[in-house]
């Protein structure tokens, strides 16, 4: 049984079959909450026409295509980028009308990092430096890793300092001494 089947179906391969990604979590157990609602940023509706992404299929596994938003300031976004040219922005353009609009009332990052907070919703990013902002004010973040996965980055708690949750990412000096 290959391990894509024992994923899909639940069923185990006899060897305690487990998620990569769950460090340890059953393969019954589901990848996470299906999220009510799932804002998507420009960077990574332009990922699958820059670099073949499966971006449908991998938000896919978090949430329902329903809870997929657009901001209304990523749609212009997209415009602009699609007058001046870049490529995959004529494609993230249609793929961002096949989806829900939501409105913003601000563009660029702090404007998605309000919507994401007024509105209770994880963002989809492929921006580190967003991904670095949100997720320090506490708004989870979901994010592209390897060639054709997202992963889940959860929001730290406001406030209060709280270790990353791969704490080998951590960088860490070594005193002159040698100790």
């Amino acid at each position: 049984m290959t391990p894509a089947f024992a994923r899909r179906t639940g069923a185990s391969s006899g060897r305690g079959a487990r998620r990569p990604t769950d460090r340890g979590a059953p393969d019954s157990a589901p990848p996470g909450p299906p999220f009510l609602l799932v804002l998507l940023d420009t960077n990574l509706l332009l990922l699958p026409f820059q670099q073949g992404f499966p971006l449908l299929e991998a938000l896919g596994r978090w949430s329902p295509p329903s809870a997929l938003r657009v901001p209304t300031a990523v749609k212009g976004e997209l415009e602009r980028l699609e007058r001046r040219g870049v490529p995959g922005a004529g494609g993230a353009l249609e793929l961002s009308t096949r989806l829900k609009p939501i409105a913003s009332r601000a563009g660029g990052d702090g404007g998605l990092l309000e919507l994401a907070r007024r509105e209770r919703a994880v963002v989809a990013t492929a921006d580190q430096r967003l991904r670095r902002r949100l997720t320090d004010a506490g708004v989870p973040v979901l994010f592209p890793r390897g060639g054709n996965r997202v992963e889940l980055e959860p929001g730290r708690p406001v406030g209060r300092l709280q270790l990353r949750e791969k704490p080998s990412s951590i960088p860490t000096r070594r005193s002159r001494s040698g100790r």
